[in-house]
């Protein structure tokens, strides 16, 4: 069993142009806690951040996010991918 997050170091991705900082939240919307997260990191947490990084920018990844988390997202700093097929690029 792996622990939720994992260092960076062991992706094997070659480096790319940075696109600003980027918080990203990833799990499944069907497990209704993480929906709770998904909501309190974008409209109480997110919001302070953004005053003071203007540029920052939040990314909600997994199954169901643009559906539940349609009211969430603004499709620039706040955007609902729904599921990738690899969450690291």
């Amino acid at each position: 069993m792996m622990p939720n997050g994992f260092p960076a170091g062991l992706l094997d991705y070659p480096p790319r142009p940075p696109s600003g900082p980027t918080i990203v939240f990833v799990g499944t919307m069907e497990y209704r806690p993480n929906v709770d997260a998904a909501f309190w990191l974008a409209q109480e947490i997110f919001p302070l951040i953004a005053r003071r990084v203007p540029e920052a920018r939040l990314l909600l990844i997994g199954h169901d996010t643009r559906h539940r988390l349609r009211p969430l997202a603004d499709g620039q700093r706040i955007v609902a991918t729904g599921s990738v097929a690899d969450v690291a690029p």
